[in-house]
């Protein structure tokens, strides 16, 4: 998109979609852990405890929303005569992984390390975009509630085995 846009417009669409997904991330009960270009890291369970269960599935309905945010973004780019259609991918994982302050003396920052943070990027960056890609761990905890498609092995940069995974179209959802 920012090939097509000037800059001005392009910073101004960025902004909006950032301002948007902070308040679902904030309202779902997510922590903001790290923004990288139009790419946003978020974790449950800490600083606020949650259980597993309610982690998972607050991190679907969180995605769910994002998706729909994203398409109406698209939408009103479309009435303003902007030829870009946004599509996003978020990849969802439960694990352990250490949470604190990580850098050096000049710059700190309050992030997540660990297995689990590699595996939700890996998710993300092979998901449909439009879609949610999910571990078999969210998978399991989720779904009674949701129609996720079949559970595929895949195998990820840094991994030695295959993950399960699946993924689900959030317009499959009435």
């Amino acid at each position: 998109m920012t090939d097509r846009l000037e800059v001005e417009k392009a910073t101004s669409l960025l902004n909006e979609y950032l301002s948007e997904m902070a308040q679902l991330i904030e309202q779902y009960g997510a922590t903001i852990i790290q923004i990288i270009g139009d790419g946003i890291m978020v974790f449950f369970g800490a600083p606020t405890a949650m259980e597993s269960s309610e982690q998972a599935n607050s991190a679907i309905r969180l995605g769910i929303a994002m998706q729909r945010k994203v398409e109406q973004l698209s939408d009103t780019l479309e009435k303003q005569g902007i030829d870009y259609v946004i599509r996003s991918r978020i990849g969802i994982h439960q694990d352990y992984v250490t949470v604190g302050n990580f850098g050096s003396r000049n710059l700190m920052e309050y992030t997540a390390v660990g297995r689990g943070v590699n595996l939700a990027s890996r998710l993300e960056s092979s998901c449909t975009p439009g879609n949610l890609k999910v571990s078999q761990t969210i998978y399991s905890l989720t779904r009674d509630q949701f129609p996720f498609g079949p559970l595929q092995e895949e195998q990820f940069k840094g991994f030695n085995r295959q993950i399960n995974v699946s993924e689900l179209n959030p317009s499959s959802i009435i």
